[in-house]
């Protein structure tokens, strides 16, 4: 949806403003926290020519291990726009 495709980019605009209050206090701090409390399994799929791939691979490493052990994260040869399969 819109409103998830706008906190993906906010959240990869985030990495280039870590001075910038609006991005590091508040709800996008919360929000790149919120990963490590994720407790469900999840199936995550990125593209190498993706432009979200760096914060895609970033969420991931952020899960709980035992979260992570139990999740799949398929990264092909497409971009952002291109569905695998």
């Amino acid at each position: 949806s819109y409103s998830t495709f706008r906190c993906i980019i906010s959240l990869e605009q985030k990495n280039t403003k870590e001075s910038d209050p609006y991005w590091s206090e508040g709800f996008w701090k919360e929000l790149e926290e919120s990963v490590s409390q994720i407790q469900i399994p999840l199936f995550l799929h990125g593209g190498w020519f993706d432009i979200f791939l760096r914060a895609q691979l970033k969420a991931f490493r952020k899960l709980p291990e035992n979260v992570r052990e139990k999740s799949c994260f398929m990264i092909g040869p497409w971009c952002h726009n291109t569905k695998p399969g």
